[in-house]
């Protein structure tokens, strides 16, 4: 956007007959600054600049967004609500800091297996045992097999699975309930691959068998 002295100009010239191309070239602006100077000139008799709506940035401040950003990394397990809580502002204003200024997105933790130390030193050795076979013996074929319990049972995600109603009353106990087993059916598979590429067929382990 032009300065208002360009402004004043060009609604000088155009008050005084001149085109929308000899202005261009002349104060070296270009026909889209042109045209909305001389609109707002039309509809406001003033070329002052129109108040940017909204409400001013005066919590967005770069020292308050700095604040904020220190705070998430010292805990990044703090939710908005309660950083905004603690610094006297809306939740959406904090929302818009971590969202926009910081440019932080919300991620869910991870379940992963609880591995003693131990235990990892000791599968760290293991595996350096096998590369070590793995280069001494070149031409042979390795195989490493395994089994698993699938349990046959139908998964929901609480978060995720809803239903939409306007009253729990308006649906059936069966829509609404998820039904669990004591003791739920499952299957043992077995199966083993090598380290040509080659891989075994899925074996169903038969109820019982050890």
């Amino acid at each position: 956007m032009a300065d208002k002295v360009k402004r004043d100009q060009i609604v000088a010239l155009k008050t005084a007959g001149t085109s929308n191309k000899c202005i261009v070239k002349q104060l070296t602006v270009c026909r889209k600054t042109v045209f909305h100077t001389w609109k707002q000139f039309q509809e406001t008799d003033t070329t002052s600049c129109k108040p940017i709506p909204g409400r001013p940035h005066s919590i967005r401040t770069k020292s308050f967004v700095s604040a904020v950003k220190k705070e998430m990394e010292r805990n990044p397990q703090r939710s908005v609500w309660e950083i905004a809580k603690e610094a006297k502002i809306s939740r959406s204003s904090m929302q818009r800091i971590v969202k926009n200024d910081l440019q932080l997105s919300p991620y869910k933790k991870q379940s992963r297996q609880l591995i003693s130390e131990p235990s990892k030193q000791k599968r760290l050795h293991r595996v350096k045992l096998m590369l070590q076979e793995m280069e001494r013996a070149a031409g042979k074929v390795f195989i490493w097999s395994d089994e698993n319990m699938f349990t046959v049972e139908a998964v929901t995600n609480k978060q995720n699975d809803s239903l939409y109603a306007k009253s729990l009353k308006d649906l059936s106990i069966k829509a609404r309930s998820h039904l669990k087993r004591q003791k739920p059916a499952s299957v043992m598979v077995w199966a083993a691959v090598a380290s040509d590429g080659s891989k075994s067929p899925l074996i169903v382990i038969e109820e019982g068998v050890k």
